[in-house]
């Protein structure tokens, strides 16, 4: 629906000028990406209002999106896979919200702080395989995601030693970091995993040939 969607829209703009005709699959790309987004930020709100945490879900998003930006992460096959990735992540830290006690909150705030501050510190950003990166790029993002995590973990934990109270805002806040922190972790691993299948798919090939096609041919 979202790719029939962003083709419509595409083409809008193709009729209208704004856009060429030589740069459809890039628009309708970017288009059905956006759509994505907007949507799964309309549920977010539709869960922060029935949840009657709407200023936890605020800052949730606005964490998430902040170092999703630098730091990139992990993408679902599907745009119903990601929507079902971040509603799990989502609805953990309601459940959390509602059960946790202040103290366990805060003592969350201090680790996410510590994990994710490490993680986006040796490992962001991590690029998509549809969005390659120029290495001037991937230095710039690397730089501003280190900057960001050490001044968003100097806030944090200053807050939360002035205003102790405050747990449940920060945890949520803290809590947008982290996720996008464990999804630069998967996205490094799967691309180690697959690094090392190619790597070794190579090594075959060299050992043994270009394996044969249903032909019998040698593919490659």
């Amino acid at each position: 629906m979202l790719a029939k969607l962003a083709a419509r829209l595409t083409a809008h703009f193709i009729r209208t000028g704004a856009v060429q005709a030589a740069e459809r699959e890039v628009y309708e790309y970017h288009f059905e990406v956006m759509l994505a987004e907007a949507l799964n930020f309309a549920a977010l709100l539709v869960g922060g209002l029935l949840s009657g945490e709407l200023l936890c879900t605020l800052l949730f998003t606005a964490s998430f999106l902040v170092f999703r930006s630098v730091g990139g992460g992990f993408h679902a096959s599907t745009h119903l896979r990601c929507f079902l990735t971040l509603a799990a992540v989502y609805g953990a830290l309601l459940l959390l919200l509602h059960f946790g006690t202040e103290t366990l909150l805060r003592f969350g705030v201090v680790v996410m702080l510590l994990a994710g501050t490490i993680l986006l510190f040796f490992l962001a950003p991590a690029e998509h395989e549809n969005n390659p990166m120029e290495e001037a790029q991937r230095e710039r993002l690397s730089a501003r995601a280190r900057l960001l995590s050490l001044l968003f973990a100097l806030v944090g934990v200053t807050l939360l030693s002035a205003m102790p109270q405050a747990a449940p805002w920060l945890f949520a806040c803290v809590y947008g970091m982290f996720s996008v922190a464990g999804s630069v972790l998967a996205a490094r691993i799967l691309q180690a995993r697959r690094a090392r299948s190619a790597a070794r798919t190579e090594a075959e090939r060299e050992k043994y040939g270009a394996p044969l096609d249903r032909n019998g041919k040698r593919i490659g």
